[in-house]
């Protein structure tokens, strides 16, 4: 796990997939940042094919890496609600280059299966998971939280949110990542549950 302190702790993913491949799911911020963990991959592991998965729109769930993945040749993998998203929000941004339908997810062959869900909407409405059944973890980024705040909303689908975040109970795992926050067991989907349902609620 890569966490970008700034502009608040963010987290990011790297696996050493089976067949050797170096998924990176989500970004730090900024180009700099994403720079500087290829940098370190490479000195850790050599040179090796990488692969990156975008799980939103938003800076830190990869959009803020992706000039560097480009630049680097690296496949960038993003549903099309992503990509419409970011077109909307920012037309000049680095979008996602290796397309799939939201509804459909996305499942990668890596030696390992590697599998990109839409468990609906929350934190946005594109925000995808990220399940490596093998290894019983799952990438749940900004959609789960780890935190007792309820964070950024601008993009978020209220309503939906707690409903998205139960379905992921169906994972059998024993890790989940959060986007922001240092805890990452299965009882952070029933936290998850209630920091949403506190926050409609106004409680």
């Amino acid at each position: 796990m890569v966490t970008h302190e700034r502009p608040f702790p963010a987290n990011s993913v790297v696996v050493d997939a089976a067949d050797g491949t170096l998924v990176l799911v989500g970004s730090p911020y900024t180009a700099e940042a994403t720079r500087a963990v290829l940098a370190w991959l490479h000195d850790r592991f050599g040179e090796r094919k990488r692969a990156a998965i975008d799980t939103h729109f938003h800076d830190d769930a990869g959009i803020g890496g992706n000039p560097v993945f480009r630049a680097a040749g690296i496949p960038i993998y993003g549903s099309e609600a992503t990509a419409r998203l970011l077109a909307e929000h920012d037309p000049k941004a680095i979008a996602p280059d290796h397309l799939f339908a939201i509804e459909s997810g996305l499942e990668l062959d890596l030696g390992e299966p590697v599998k990109v869900a839409f468990p609906g909407p929350g934190h946005t409405r594109d925000n995808v998971v990220v399940y490596f059944p093998r290894r019983r973890l799952l990438v749940g980024g900004c959609l789960v939280k780890a935190g007792d705040s309820i964070g950024n909303t601008a993009d978020a689908d209220m309503a939906g949110w707690a409903s998205s975040v139960a379905a992921l109970a169906s994972y059998d795992v024993d890790w989940i990542i959060p986007g922001h926050g240092d805890r990452f067991d299965r009882g952070l989907i029933a936290h998850s549950i209630d920091v949403v349902s506190r926050s409609t609620s106004g409680r």
